[in-house]
């Protein structure tokens, strides 16, 4: 895939639950799409700090940099957005603490989705390996 479009995610979990956007029709993604507070990385940003914002712009919830680990998968895959077809490069951040209530921005409208209902939603691709990814890494990494 040539010259995907890097971006980054925060991935939250809050027990059973994980942290999804659904896209509304002010976004470029397809409407009703959920994927993960994510975006690409402006000019002076660290990718942490892109994370971090991205988190805070499109559900309300606030993490410190310190606190976000990476997972060691890039994801890489086309995504269908309403000016066509894209391949982004998506480096994700779990995130174990945090702060806030959700938060509906113009774009996206945050919800908690109960892991087992996953299956369920219009998922973007790989949003449920990385969410696979993660719990992998949170039992390992969160006491």
């Amino acid at each position: 895939m040539n010259n995907p479009i890097p971006t980054v995610g925060v991935l939250i979990f809050n027990g059973d639950k994980v942290l999804l956007v659904c896209h509304k029709k002010e976004a470029e993604h397809i409407s009703d799409t959920f994927g993960l507070p994510a975006g690409r990385v402006q000019e002076g940003e660290t990718e942490k700090g892109a994370a971090r914002r991205e988190l805070e712009e499109e559900a309300g919830l606030t993490v410190l940099e310190k606190d976000l680990i990476e997972l060691p998968t890039v994801y890489t895959g086309p995504i269908e957005r309403k000016n066509g077809v894209q391949v982004f490069s998506y480096k994700i951040f779990l995130g174990s603490f945090y702060s806030g209530i959700l938060r509906e921005s113009e774009e996206s409208k945050p919800e908690w989705v109960a892991l087992s209902d996953l299956n369920k939603y219009n998922l973007l691709p790989n949003i449920e390996k990385i969410v696979e990814e993660g719990l992998a890494i949170q039992k390992k990494t969160v006491k």
